[in-house]
């Protein structure tokens, strides 16, 4: 793993050793986009993909934890500490003043209505695993939570677009999602309330849904920017509120 890590490319759809963009990426924390204007000079980078330097910048800080972590379990302290470092190179693209469930809410609508179809575009990409007709379900429902992140049990909160869904549990309990006054036009969250406690979070534990109960968001045609934007309402994460 440390060496697939080290000297393999991570751009998409491709094999081979690392290019300069890896380079780049393991001297300086994060992968550059292209500048503006400026014709792509990295062979093997498609010319269709582009660069995507957040995501081959998260995805590479999440596999750096990974195998932190397996370097933990072996005590392999030095490799332990390099890669943790890495594992926080999503700070070098992430917006730390970003406190705004709202565009969550506006771009995951925007996704379920623009790139999910019936049409001739059908799904947006491959759907060999079917995560992303498991995206858009749980989108749907109003609630995300990633099942190949182990040891983070939190459900995100997006915009739903039914009024009612119920999950049937297993423990035979049931948890229910209502979205009051929800619409094409209302999609931003007015305020939340947790088994009749208001929650003036975007997110929630999984134990809180396996011990069965109601999740009421109250929606409305205009963004609360209030909602769940405090620094101390934000999911559990490496970096400190």
């Amino acid at each position: 793993m440390k060496t697939e890590f080290m000297e393999s490319t991570k751009l998409p759809w491709r094999k081979g050793p690392a290019t300069e963009l890896d380079s780049f990426y393991l001297k300086n924390g994060y992968f550059p986009a292209l500048p503006p204007d400026t014709k792509e000079w990295v062979p093997a980078v498609h010319s269709f993909e582009r660069r995507q330097c957040v995501t081959l910048t998260l995805n590479a800080a999440y596999e750096s934890w990974c195998i932190a972590q397996i370097a933990k379990a072996l005590n392999k302290d030095v490799d332990y500490e390099y890669f943790n470092k890495h594992a926080h190179d999503y700070q070098n693209v992430f917006n730390d003043q970003t406190g705004a469930p709202w565009k969550t809410q506006k771009r995951v609508r925007d996704i379920m209505n623009i790139w999910y179809g019936t049409g001739p575009l059908g799904i947006c990409g491959d759907e060999d695993g079917g995560m992303m007709s498991l995206w858009y379900m749980y989108s749907a429902m109003g609630i995300y939570s990633d099942p190949y992140i182990p040891g983070y049990p939190v459900w995100h909160i997006g915009s739903p677009i039914f009024e009612k869904v119920t999950i049937n549990l297993d423990n035979k309990k049931t948890f229910m999602i209502e979205a009051k006054n929800v619409s094409a036009q209302n999609k931003y969250i007015q305020s939340a309330m947790l088994n009749g406690k208001p929650l003036n979070r975007p997110w929630f534990e999984h134990s809180d849904l396996v011990k069965g109960g109601t999740l009421v968001l109250n929606m409305g045609p205009r963004p609360n920017k209030q909602w769940g934007s405090a620094p101390q309402a934000a999911a559990p994460s490496m970096t400190p509120n």
